[in-house]
């Protein structure tokens, strides 16, 4: 699988890691960031691991929770591209 990441997610991980920078320190912010890059590399493995949302909006939204920062939500939508 091929992961396209779209600006929102581009700005909303640079703001994730200016807050934990702030409110806690940098070692957490590079924590943080290395728990989302292996949370997408597990993703790319095993696709099935992300959770369907029915609850939400937007049809065909997915979530997978970062184990060590349960705060933090990953939001997937499979699209397929021709």
């Amino acid at each position: 699988m091929k992961l396209v990441y779209r600006p929102l997610y581009i700005s909303n991980v640079t703001e994730c890691a200016d807050y934990l920078c702030t409110e806690a320190n940098e070692k957490v912010a590079a924590d943080w960031y290395q728990a989302l890059r292996k949370a997408w590399e597990h993703i790319q493995r095993v696709p099935e691991i992300v959770r369907g949302r029915h609850d939400l909006p937007v049809p065909g939204i997915r979530t997978l929770s970062l184990r060590k920062y349960p705060n933090y939500i990953v939001f997937i939508s499979w699209e397929k591209f021709h």
